[in-house]
Formats: structure tokens, sequence, C-alpha cells
């Protein structure tokens, strides 16, 4: 009888012991995932006061806010603690200005582009467009009309028969702005409707500077379409004087480049890197690149777009963390178009973070969908 009492009041002891246990190893493992959660909430507030302050500090190189009032607001912000990612999520001028950085490249390359509309303008440039390289007038240089400022364009021939044009630009003020540097186009013998176009050193405005080599094939008719694809790397520089460029100075350079427009829409495809004054950003397009039908109701890509952005470490392992961003169809009534995200290479959490926790990768992602589908729709997938 002893032994049966003692048996059952040592079964009892171990089953109250096993119970204190498995309750130890669960509040134990209920205060890991806290911690992980915790830890993945610090990180992505973390980014989101970086993003903020990178806002400022964009907004103040764009002359919009002063320095030292785009100073005194990052002390603020850091007095306070940061900001979440919930209050970056309700600043819509932020997000797109995050918009911008990361997609640096495609503005890079729609800047070529108005460059380039606005040389077809060029008297002498818009007569070989219009006409073909026979209609170019062989002489002396003849004067653009500038608005403020000089320029001048020079047909060059070989056997009385144009083979180029030289234009020359001193501050000369177009539709887009002023204009310096110098813009040459070359006839392609194999190609009577395309002309390799080059910019040495060419100046839009005060602060943006465009160098590179490229190749235009105009068709002038029912249907008119552009195509443009760099033969070069093209390069665009932002606020490169000694003065500005430690805080300012920014450099898209497109190692490849191809942007095609007609009658029913435009394609943009490149690969590129974007350089900031503290970090390096890593931009292409992927899947069926990017396009835009024309439609006055939605300006986000088509279905099926796509672009990679690899961030700057210490954001993730090596290099950082690449977002992939694809775009797709509406999802909803009043949705222009929605967005798929994934990151790829987001870095892990501390040995202290439970395994399972997923360091706020959900969370990151969640956050670059709502970003780009602040900017152009509607529809978070």
């Amino acid at each position: 009888m002893f032994r049966l009492v003692f048996a059952a009041s040592t079964a009892v002891a171990v089953a109250c012991a096993m119970a204190s246990c498995n309750t130890e190893i669960g509040a134990k493992a209920g205060a890991a995932v806290d911690d992980a959660q915790a830890a993945a909430k610090k990180k992505a507030d973390a980014f989101a006061t970086k993003i903020v302050n990178d806002a400022l500090d964009d907004l103040a190189c764009a002359g919009k806010i002063s320095p030292t009032l785009a100073e005194r607001l990052k002390a603020k912000i850091s007095e306070k603690g940061g900001v979440t990612v919930t209050d970056l999520l309700s600043a819509p001028a932020v997000l797109s200005d995050v918009y911008a950085r990361t997609t640096g490249s495609l503005a890079g390359m729609l800047t070529t582009l108005s460059a380039v509309r606005e040389l077809l303008e060029v008297p002498a440039v818009k007569d070989v467009v219009a006409g073909g390289w026979d209609a170019g007038a062989c002489g002396p240089a003849v004067q653009v009309p500038c608005l403020s400022g000089k320029a001048e364009a020079t047909v060059t021939c070989a056997n009385n028969k144009p083979t180029g044009i030289a234009v020359a630009l001193t501050g000369c003020q177009l539709k887009g702005g002023p204009y310096s540097g110098a813009i040459s186009l070359a006839s392609v013998p194999t190609d009577i409707g395309a002309a390799e176009i080059s910019f040495a050193a060419l100046k839009l405005g005060e602060s943006l500077q465009l160098d590179g080599k490229l190749r235009l094939k105009v068709n002038v008719g029912k249907d008119v379409s552009i195509d443009l694809r760099a033969l070069s790397a093209i390069t665009l520089a932002t606020h490169q004087t000694a003065a500005t460029k430690a805080k300012c100075g920014t450099k898209t350079v497109l190692k490849v480049a191809h942007l095609a427009a007609d009658a029913t829409q435009l394609v943009a495809e490149f690969d590129a890197e974007r350089q900031n004054p503290d970090a390096t950003y890593q931009v292409k397009t992927v899947g069926k690149h990017l396009f835009w039908p024309y439609s006055p109701a939605c300006a986000c890509p088509g279905p099926g777009a796509g672009i990679a952005v690899t961030f700057p470490a210490p954001y993730g392992k090596n290099a950082g963390p690449t977002l992939q961003v694809e775009f797709g169809a509406p999802t909803e009534a009043d949705s222009c178009a929605s967005v798929k995200t994934q990151l790829l290479n987001w870095p892990g959490c501390s040995k202290r973070d439970n395994p399972a926790a997923d360091c706020g990768k959900a969370s990151g992602e969640k956050l670059a969908a709502q970003v780009f589908a602040a900017v152009c729709g509607k529809g978070v997938q």
C-alpha cells in the first residue's frame, strides 16, 4: 500500500514538474518570438527613419527646403526616437521620393529621351528627320533659335552629301530648360532611318550632365515610332561641383538601355546603377521589362512588367537584399494595377532570435508593395 501511495505521489510530482517545465519552455518560446518580432520591428523602423532622412536630404538638394531646415528636422526625428513604418506609409511625398531613388535609372532614361526630343526640334536636325539625310544643307553653321543663350548647328558632309550634324550649345534656353555642351549626330550607312547620337558633357539645367552614345531610329509617317538604344554606357550626373558633390551628388550609369515608343505604348529596358552619396543601388528591368500602354486612367506599367532593385549593405548580406516588383492586372474595382513584391537575400536574425521568425521579411515586402502601389496604383497582392 505504501509503495502504491509513494508511486502515486511520485507520479503526481513528476507530472507537476513536467507541467511546470512545459510552462517554462512555453514562456521562453513566447518570449523568443516576442524578441524576434521586436527585433524585426526595430530593423524596419530604423530603415523607415533612414528613408525619411534621405528624403529630407533630397528636398534640400533640390532646393525645396534649406539644408539647415533639413538638419533640424532630422534632429527632431532623432530626439523622438525615429519614425515607424506606419508613419512612413502615411506620408505619400516620402513614398514618392523612395520610388524616385530606387527607379532613378528610369528617370535617367526619360531625361535622355527628353534631351533627344529637344534635339529633334533644332532646325537642321528637324530637316533631316523629316526628309532624310539628303534634306540636310551642307554649308556654314546655322544659328539655333534659343530663347536665351546661343547655339549653332553645322551639317558635316562627305562628297557633298550630309553625313552628320554637330550642335554646340552655350546656355541655350529651349522648352525643356537651358542646355550647354555638345551633341553630334552621325548617319548609319546600313540604316538610312537611323542616326547615332553622342552627348559630350551636355549640361541640362544647372546640375545635370549627360554623357554617352546611343542610336536613334525614327519612323515618320502614318504610324510614328521612336527606338532609342544605348551604344555605350549612358551617364547622368547631378550636383558634381566641389560644394555639392559630397552631400547631393548622384550618378546614374545605364549599362543597358533601350527605350521604344509607338502609337500604342512605351517600353523601357535597362540595367543600371544609381550612385548616391552614401550608397549605391542596382536597378534593372525583369520579366516583360517596363511597358506602359497609353491610358489616361493609369500611370502604372502593364501586367507582367517588372523591376529588381538591389539595396546597399547593411540592409542585407554582402551587396544587400534584392527587391523584385511585378505589376499585374487590377484586383479591385477602383484599382489601377496590382503589385507583387519579393525580397531575396534578406538578412537573417541574430542567434538569440527565434529561427522561425522571418526577421521582418514579410513586413518589408508589404512595405515595398505599398510604396510602389501608392505611387501608381492601389491594388496590393
